[in-house]
């Protein structure tokens, strides 16, 4: 696993199978972790194991994401690209 700061905190762009088994093992390093999901039934299967999501909608930012990523030590895109390109760039590229 990845050598932890002294608070190390991932925000995940899309909580997919791939990404979803990273955080499992970070978590279980001490890690915190959160990020985006497609559905509030995947958000509820994430809190079940520690993980706390929020329903991205490519069509709509994120709510407060000042406050989504504040203290975020690592970030991670793993939201497949749509035909037009990027989906969290656009809305959040200056967020990050």
């Amino acid at each position: 696993m990845l050598e932890p700061t002294s608070n190390p905190r991932l925000f995940c762009f899309g909580l997919g199978y791939s990404a979803t088994r990273l955080a499992r093992g970070l978590i279980a390093d001490g890690w915190t972790v959160a990020g985006t999901c497609q559905s509030a039934d995947r958000r509820d299967e994430l809190a079940a194991v520690g993980i706390e999501a929020f329903v991205f909608d490519r069509n709509q930012p994120l709510a407060d994401p000042a406050h989504l990523l504040s203290g975020v030590t690592h970030l991670l895109s793993s939201v497949p690209p749509a035909d037009y390109g990027d989906p969290v760039l656009p809305p959040h590229g200056g967020d990050i």
